[in-house]
């Protein structure tokens, strides 16, 4: 199975109500981890780890105030912690490298909330237009297998 865009927006709209910063950024950060745990390079699926889940919430304090920024900032933080463990999260990996688009995710939000929110769309809309511009920007990662072949992560 294969990460997608489908998956991303229902964990985005299962997202419980939270009354402060760091409870959003926990059911945040688990709502990225149950997306990404469908990985995979090639034949190889993603080993599900808290490691990458707890870099991701570490890293997006301010959500409240950044938004987008915060999001990047936990998104690429939970590259990072894939990227450093390669092989404990695709076995028989020997090199893991980000998805390139992390660095567009701030930009590519913002106007995605502000159409959301001067739209006054329903959360089913409202989530599948952030699922809709996330979820190519995480994708272009690859784990290079034994071969070495490199393996897109999907």
């Amino acid at each position: 199975m294969a990460m997608s865009s489908g998956t991303l927006s229902t964990q985005l709209q299962n997202l419980a109500p939270a009354g402060d910063e760091p409870t959003a950024i926990g059911h945040l950060a688990d709502a990225w981890h149950t997306y990404f745990s469908s990985a995979q390079a090639g034949a190889v699926p993603y080993a599900p780890s808290s490691v990458p889940r707890d870099a991701m919430a570490g890293a997006m304090t301010g959500l409240s105030t950044t938004g987008s920024v915060a999001i990047q900032a936990g998104v690429t933080a939970y590259w990072v912690a894939v990227v450093a463990g390669g092989p404990v999260f695709f076995p028989t990996a020997t090199l893991v490298t980000p998805a390139p688009g992390l660095a567009g995710i701030a930009a590519a939000l913002v106007p995605v909330f502000l159409a959301n929110t001067v739209g006054s769309l329903d959360l089913a809309s409202s989530c599948s237009a952030i699922a809709t511009v996330l979820h190519p920007l995480n994708l272009g990662g690859t784990a290079t297998l034994p071969g070495p072949v490199v393996t897109p992560i999907t």
